[in-house]
């Protein structure tokens, strides 16, 4: 018999059902029976299957009594189901939207619950406790209001990544402003820019950054402090003269002016649906947008990121991420403001440092959870098991290749969580540094989509329920990969979803108010409105999910091309090359060929990449990957490159269909990249693979002989007038 869907296997058991009752006049046991059997012959077994192996995942959960003797205390570890952690956190945005608080109200809580001298924020030799940034956000609320900077309306902060940071937004939120966070790293027409975007009423600045604003024509001379600039049009391009009608002032002069005390209550009652954050997208496809990031929607994020995580109120996390993208930000900075976690910034990544940080700040922050007097043995080995670390990009790989340094196993690192970690790197990572788990999970700034696999299954980047889909109604739709269109049926005019292992664009049911299903979008609506297809989230990425629910990352729908007729996965194509440049940057994209259609595979390659047989001589830029020896000759430049290019023909035959192998491979200096570690293919694939338009060695393969050989202006031109070709 052929088996039908779920669906169809309950109709006829309901039809069975009533059939054998009222017309053959069965008991109701024996009618039940046989709609069972029906059920399960017809493919409802496949159903039943399911539930059993994720029901606990879903639906159930457990509460472990844990007694920590060395501590002298009781630790209730609650193990939360998808959909418990779904409920709890719709619960709590209620009662605070009932109650009409805000984060104001939620710190306060937390202050209380974890006391004022405990320490909520460490950054290199700075120790922040509750207290301390009660205070410091309570003077920032305090001189706002002074200004008569009223409730939602607009600040920007222009900082780099530190306890004052986090206190400084936190205190705008205490009087209902919204904040920007800029990226620290952009300058003249960026900046402007996303200054402009936000159009505030104050731009707060930090000392090493004033003078950006004064290359760029924002402001005048600044000092090198931390400072409050005040006036109209902040962020557009000022003469002179404007210049000197704005005002500013230093930080260090509100904190002697203004007082600690909470600030005057808001007059306007708030809302759950008020806007706390504006945080810019990456800007890989283009200028960065600001999404408006809203209270419940920060409460969400970070909420299930420390629940599916089961992180600990002693638990210590360690953040090398920028505090002004939404791994650091929110995801992070979160987890002091809304759960009493302490938190370890780092003001920029180091994969030379990350292990000796890990150790350094686990044995100096003793104070955070107020243990007994130990011997200093006993408090870093007990500490230690208590280390958290976030990740985003390609950090690990980063870490991966470092060469190794005895701090990497002494470390008691036990959970890892973030996202962008390919699998290949998952492994060699868990099996490299000792880690026990990794809390993988997916979603963009903007989005109303996110997914977390908290069960540690490798490779994939979160789940969603098959036994109550419409508890998070999150699907994959079928998607033209060459237009990005949605595909629709026919005869209905619906969406297509797409049915186990079938690749998919990712959507999400928008429902204004839901703390899981809201869209706020971006401060611009009309890009907004572009993300939306009528009452779904277009996620923008190509997923695909297994009969368990499980998600697995395909690649962005825009870096997707097709060759030869068949779609080409960059993500899939990347995974391949890495391991055999030994973690290397490399990006994959695809560049038009004249006399072809679709887009041909094109493989950039740091320059000197070297392969994993000859690992010992490897030497990497702090924080960086893949440079190689930085002073080499031409000749063995030449050598390395060939090598590399040998080894990846092989492997590109052994594990590539012929569609999916690059035809050209780039050797650049550097491959340009955001600040989390996303790459920028849009200008690579504008310069193609025309050696007018750069120095970088090019390469194309010779399909006859499968090897990849020079490409200089005669083969280039050959191509062009397709007497080459592929």
């Amino acid at each position: 018999m052929v088996a039908v869907t779920g669906k169809y296997s309950a109709r006829l058991f309901w039809i069975v059902l009533v059939v054998a009752k009222f017309f053959f006049c069965y008991t109701w046991d024996l009618s039940f029976y046989l709609g069972s059997v029906v059920y399960l012959i017809t493919g409802g077994w496949r159903f039943v299957r399911i539930c059993l192996l994720t029901v606990r995942r879903d639906i159930l959960y457990k509460c472990r009594l844990t007694v920590c003797q060395e501590f002298g205390q009781l630790y209730f570890t609650f193990m939360f189901s998808a959909l418990s952690t779904l409920l709890r956190i719709s619960i709590w945005v209620y009662f605070i939207g009932r109650r009409q608080h805000g984060l104001r109200e939620v710190f306060a809580s937390v202050v209380r619950r974890r006391g004022r001298d405990t320490i909520a924020m460490l950054c290199q030799d700075e120790k922040w406790t509750f207290g301390d940034v009660d205070d410091y956000s309570n003077q920032i609320a305090n001189f706002l209001h002074a200004q008569g900077i009223g409730q939602h309306e607009n600040i920007a902060l222009f900082m780099e990544s530190c306890p004052r940071y986090s206190a400084t937004w936190l205190g705008a939120a205490k009087v209902g402003i919204a904040t920007g966070l800029l990226n620290s790293n952009i300058r003249q027409k960026a900046l402007e820019a996303g200054i402009t975007q936000i159009k505030p009423k104050a731009l707060i600045v930090g000392g090493s950054l004033t003078k950006a604003l004064t290359e760029a024509g924002i402001a005048g001379e600044l000092p090198e402090e931390d400072v409050v600039l005040l006036g109209p049009n902040l962020g557009a391009r000022m003469s002179p003269k404007e210049q000197k009608a704005l005002t500013f002032k230093t930080i260090k002069a509100i904190l002697e002016e203004c007082p600690k005390s909470a600030p005057p209550p808001v007059k306007i009652p708030q809302k759950v649906t008020d806007t706390v954050l504006y945080i810019f997208t990456s800007g890989t496809t283009g200028l960065p947008k600001a999404a408006i990031i809203t209270l419940t929607r920060y409460i969400f994020m970070n909420s299930a990121i420390a629940y599916f995580s089961r992180l600990r109120q002693d638990d210590v996390v360690y953040t090398p991420l920028p505090l002004y993208h939404t791994a650091g930000g929110i995801l992070g900075s979160g987890l002091p403001l809304l759960h009493g976690i302490q938190q370890v910034i780092r003001p920029r990544f180091s994969a030379s440092q990350f292990w000796s940080d890990c150790i350094r700040y686990d044995v100096t922050v003793s104070g955070a959870i107020h243990p007994p007097p130990h011997t200093q043995v006993q408090m870093v080995t007990l500490l230690l098991e208590k280390a958290v670390v976030q990740y985003v990009g390609e950090i690990f790989r980063y870490l991966l290749h470092q060469p190794f340094r005895k701090e990497e196993k002494e470390h008691k690192v036990r959970l890892a969580t973030g996202n962008g970690l390919r699998k290949e790197v998952w492994v060699d990572f868990v099996k490299r540094f000792g880690v026990e788990r990794v809390v993988e999970f997916y979603g963009a700034t903007e989005s109303n989509a996110n997914l977390c696999n908290s069960e540690n299954k490798l490779g994939a980047v979160g789940y969603s329920s098959m036994i109550i889909p419409a508890a998070y109604p999150v699907s994959l739709v079928k998607t033209d990969l060459e237009t990005g269109e949605v595909l629709r049926d026919p005869k209905t005019g619906l969406c297509q979803v797409c049915t186990p292992g079938e690749v998919g664009q990712m959507v999400g049911y928008v429902k204004h108010g839901s703390p899981t299903r809201s869209f706020a979008g971006y401060i611009n609506r009309k890009e907004s409105s572009r993300k939306v297809l009528r009452n779904v989230k277009k996620q923008g990425d190509l997923l695909i999910q297994d009969e368990e629910g499980y998600f697995y990352f395909v690649d962005r729908l825009g870096d997707t091309f097709r060759w030869r007729g068949e779609n080409v996965s960059t993500t899939e194509v990347e995974n391949i090359v890495s391991p055999v440049i030994n973690f290397a940057d490399c990006a994959v994209y695809g560049v038009e060929v004249p006399h072809n259609e679709g887009r041909a595979g094109m493989l950039s390659l740091v320059s000197n990449p070297i392969s994993r047989k000859r690992t010992n001589s490897i030497k990497v830029a702090d924080g960086g990957c893949g440079d190689g020896d930085a002073d080499v000759s031409p000749a063995e430049q030449l050598a390395r490159e060939t090598q590399t290019l040998n080894d990846l023909a092989v492997v590109f035959a052994a594990q590539l269909p012929v569609y999916a192998r690059p035809l050209f491979v780039r050797f650049s200096k550097a491959i340009d990249t955001t600040d989390t570690f996303k790459f920028r293919k849009m200008a690579m694939v504008r310069e193609g693979f025309d050696p007018h338009n750069t120095t970088d060695h090019i390469y194309y393969l010779n399909t006859k002989a499968n090897v990849y050989q020079r490409l200089d202006e005669t083969v280039y031109n050959q191509i062009m007038e397709n007497k080459i070709r592929f």
